[in-house]
């Protein structure tokens, strides 16, 4: 922030989200004494993307379709200049992140003059060259959340996700209440969306969002100790530390206060008994973790260091794949 000094209009965030074609119904009107009401449904999933901004706005949202190859006719009546993509899982890729990336381009006009910053989770499809070259050349700051941390921190989903499924459970049942014995197909997907995306992406739930999670405006205090509380049972102090140094002054310093107290009288005060005294929290037990990959933490994915780190990384990648096919290939020879 004191680097670029974005205005709110260029504070960006973007996460996505899955979409089932089979979804929660919401309460159902039945007659008194019916335990069950039965309804058709199906199964497959669309990813949604949202990207919101600071001033309460949003950017037409990307749909990510289970298919191979994408068609037009996937975003029959989506939002409004939405983005279709498919793959064959249906989730973001490394492949389709470089092209998310230019349809945000194209909605901001970022340039290098005029660069926004983009918040993004820290998964593995959001980070490759590709997408950090192209971000870098167009004014698009990829700063990452702490690992573990969206559910608190991204304010899609604190304020507008709820508020998203929610009203795509209800458009979803009226549906399927107006066409009996037919099932939603993720063709069905986008119109049914884009009725709860226009309720949910409203400026107070956007703003709301980005208030609570401390982002804008900008607030250092959002979180107080009580929202740690739940991380005390694991809690450890780091494994190989060494405590002799500090047992050994600390009985120094009881032989000089006992010397200087020898003629005062000294009387320690009662302190009184405690639940956690009597029985304390229960304590995790410390595990050695197996894998030694280096921890994840908030990164800006765009600066030099951190972009040269990833291009080290995928070329160490690249030798190893040539090293296993050499393997196979001598092994099938043999």
């Amino acid at each position: 922030m004191e680097k670029y000094k974005f205005k709110p209009e260029r504070i960006l965030n973007f996460d996505e989200t899955g979409i089932a074609t089979v979804l929660q119904s919401p309460k159902v009107i039945a007659q008194t004494g019916n335990k069950q009401v039965g309804q058709a449904v199906s199964g497959e999933l669309v990813s949604f993307c949202g990207i919101i901004s600071a001033t309460g706005n949003s950017i037409p949202p990307v749909f990510i379709f289970p298919r191979v190859k994408y068609k037009d006719y996937f975003l029959c009546d989506a939002p409004t200049v939405s983005l279709g993509l498919a793959t064959k899982s249906g989730w973001m890729t490394k492949e389709l992140f470089p092209t998310v990336l230019q349809h945000i381009k194209e909605h901001t006009r970022s340039d290098i003059d005029n660069p926004i910053l983009l918040l993004i989770d820290n998964h593995k499809s959001h980070i490759s060259i590709e997408a950090i070259t192209y971000a870098k050349e167009n004014g698009i700051v990829l700063l990452s959340f702490p690992p573990h941390c969206s559910h608190r921190l991204q304010p899609l989903d604190v304020a507008v996700y709820g508020a998203f499924k929610g009203a795509c459970k209800v458009s979803f049942n009226d549906w399927l209440l107006n066409h009996p014995g037919k099932t939603v197909s993720i063709y069905n997907i986008p119109s049914l969306a884009a009725k709860a995306y226009y309720k949910s992406f409203t400026p107070t739930n956007i703003l709301s969002g980005l208030k609570k999670t401390g982002i804008f405006p900008l607030n250092r205090l959002a979180f107080g100790e009580d929202d740690f509380f739940c991380s005390y049972i694991t809690d450890h102090e780091y494994p190989g530390c060494n405590t002799t140094e500090t047992e050994d002054c600390t009985v120094i310093n009881e032989d000089l206060q006992e010397n200087e107290l020898q003629d005062e009288d000294h009387t320690e005060p009662l302190q009184p008994t405690t639940p956690e005294s009597v029985r304390p929290y229960p304590k995790a037990v410390f595990k050695k973790k197996k894998n030694l990959r280096k921890k994840a933490k908030s990164t800006v994915y765009t600066s030099t260091p951190e972009k040269r780190r990833i291009e080290d990384m995928e070329k160490n990648k690249l030798i190893e794949a040539k090293k296993g096919e050499r393997k196979k290939k001598e092994n099938s020879l043999l």
